[in-house]
């Protein structure tokens, strides 16, 4: 039986069967299982907002803050980009199972910033060069807010995390000072799920720790 996967939703109840045109369709690789296959859409959504619209370089060094399923598949992003470090936040609750799976994914420092303060950590890893990409997953809006003072000029944020609140305060000063590049995202592309599908063939071992 072949296996497919759809790369969008039609409304939010779930039934036995589904019809689809075909065009939208994306096939499943061999060798990538059904439950393999149901990480594909978080694992797309890394794929576009960073690898098809955002911008990593070989050698970076990237701060990716929220250590979610999104983060942690940022973090692993980023990684097979090309970066040389990968720091990871998180908070207390992160420690029991989300760190020791960000690390095994690619994360090279995980800083929980409930223990220690995040831009002295960063400070103290670049030896005050600061980070040149900060990824926000986490949409919690200290994060969001100190994003600017993480980076060094003409850093780049990548804003994947969504807050609650309609308005969130933003150190736009420092980012126009820093001459900050920003990209937003949202959701993914057709590419992305194919490009995530190869991932899972060929990375699948590694990326089934996230289930």
């Amino acid at each position: 039986m072949e296996k497919w996967t759809l790369g969008w939703r039609t409304n939010g109840s779930m039934g036995e069967y589904v019809a689809t045109p075909e065009m939208f369709l994306h096939r499943i690789p061999e060798g990538v299982s059904f439950t393999l296959a149901a990480l594909c859409e978080p694992v797309a959504v890394a794929v576009y907002d960073i690898a098809e619209h955002g911008k990593i370089n070989i050698g970076d060094f990237v701060v990716v803050q929220g250590s979610g399923p999104i983060g942690i598949l940022a973090a692993y992003m980023a990684k097979r980009l090309g970066a040389d470090t990968v720091v990871l936040t998180g908070i207390n609750a992160s420690e029991y199972c989300r760190f020791g799976i960000a690390q095994e994914l690619g994360a090279d420092v995980i800083v929980n910033v409930q223990q220690e303060k995040l831009l002295d950590r960063v400070m103290e890893l670049t030896e005050g060069r600061l980070a040149d990409v900060v990824i926000e997953t986490s949409g919690a809006p200290p994060a969001i807010s100190g994003c600017p003072e993480l980076l060094k000029k003409g850093g780049r944020i990548i804003g994947m995390g969504i807050p609650a609140d309609a308005l969130t305060p933003f150190m736009w000063k420092d980012a126009v000072l820093k001459s900050l590049e920003i990209y937003f995202s949202m959701s993914t592309s057709y590419t992305a799920w194919d490009k995530a599908l190869s991932l899972l063939k060929h990375d699948g071992e590694k990326l089934s720790r996230l289930i």
